[in-house]
């Protein structure tokens, strides 16, 4: 298969006496992937920036070096992820007809073409401070943003009797990603052998599924996404992570882990708050964390002792959930005669069937602070 992608644009800047910035673009893009009605898509984008260090009266506060207020509003496009035939209508072998004395192979739909498939948007609005304080040993950014993404491609599942084939890719979802970044650069010593510089970063960031709604043309007007699960079929294509409007992508939708019973079988929380050994299917199930953090950090140092240079980089992550999936495939007891086990579950039951379902038991906190990198290194003068 072969894709192409096509692109031009335009962009103006505007700077009056190094105070007043203004930039804007237009973008002009298309891709094969898409439908053969909405193959192009025009995307715009705004910036403006008051350089407040150039007015009088910043400029009497001798510490501050460099004050910026900015803002900015843009469009992207998105066509990376979607294959050539995306959008066309695709035939497989279903079977066999009769023909003349002999049955011959034959051919029948496996998803219907959607000439209006059109590119994935998303919406960016920002506002940011930038600044140097103290003669530039102190400096930073902190800008708040809201991210909306539209138009996203599902699969989805349409009338036969619309669409041979029954399902079709459309555009119909929509996300919301809106936070904050704050980044601090310093240099706390500063002499002729020894310097220290560092820098923080955080970002904090509150993921949303706003809309899945697919194209009522083709006759899905509700989240009826390609699978039986009627609220999404989740990054695993499983129900233990679903795709459910008002949850952050990848929500954990699962079984609640109560412990074991008397007789030492796993039981489970049902909505009515008494315990089970028997889940049903989905009836039972309870939303049960994120995956998506609440909070990044990033901490960088470097240090310089005449011609020695030592440099690190602490990283964390807060807030987010995660499932030990190797614990619990290594969970299985009802197999322990012919698969390993781990030493996690050597005390339960061989007769509990039900020690490896997906569940709280094996959802854990995903939050890690990490020590990513460490050089040291020396200059050589020749």
């Amino acid at each position: 298969s072969k894709t192409r992608f096509i692109s031009d644009f335009a962009r103006v800047n505007y700077s009056y006496n190094d105070r007043y910035l203004l930039q804007a673009s237009v973008r002009r893009d298309g891709s094969s992937v898409f439908g053969s009605n909405k193959k192009w898509g025009y995307f715009p984008a705004v910036s403006a920036a008051w350089r407040l260090s150039q007015e009088a009266f910043i400029k009497k506060f001798n510490f501050i070096n460099d004050l910026k207020l900015r803002a900015s509003y843009g469009v992207t496009g998105n066509a990376l992820g979607f294959g050539a035939y995306t959008a066309q209508q695709l035939f497989v072998s279903q079977g066999t007809y009769y023909n003349a004395g002999s049955f011959d192979r034959a051919i029948g739909v496996s998803q219907g073409s959607n000439p209006d498939l059109q590119w994935e948007k998303t919406e960016t609005k920002n506002i940011g401070l930038d600044f140097a304080l103290f003669q530039g040993r102190l400096s930073g950014s902190f800008d708040v943003y809201n991210k909306v993404t539209s138009n996203m491609i599902f699969r989805y599942a349409v009338s036969t009797t619309i669409v041979p084939g029954g399902n079709i890719w459309a555009n119909g979802g929509k996300m919301q990603n809106k936070g904050v970044e704050l980044v601090l650069n310093g240099t706390p010593v500063k002499t002729k052998d020894f310097s220290w510089n560092s820098s923080i970063n955080f970002a904090i960031n509150k993921n949303t599924i706003v809309d899945m709604n697919g194209p009522s043309k083709y006759g899905v007007n509700t989240d009826s996404v390609l699978y039986s699960d009627p609220e999404g079929p989740g990054q695993t294509n499983s129900t233990l992570q679903i795709l459910k409007v008002g949850k952050p992508l990848g929500q954990f939708f699962s079984l609640i882990y109560m412990g074991k019973d008397a007789n030492g079988n796993s039981q489970f929380l049902k909505h009515d708050g008494s315990l089970t050994t028997a889940p049903a299917i989905r009836t039972d199930y309870f939303y049960v964390g994120s995956p998506q953090p609440k909070l990044l950090a990033g901490w960088s140092n470097s240090f310089r002792y005449k011609n020695f240079d030592l440099n690190f980089f602490i990283r964390g992550v807060f807030g987010n959930k995660i499932f030990n999936a190797t614990r619990a495939d290594l969970s299985y007891t009802v197999n322990a005669a012919v698969n390993n086990i781990s030493s996690y579950v050597t005390d339960d039951k061989i007769t509990d069937s039900r020690n490896n379902s997906y569940s709280t038991r094996y959802i854990e906190n995903g939050s890690y602070v990490r020590f990513d990198n460490l050089t040291l290194g020396y200059l050589i003068k020749i």
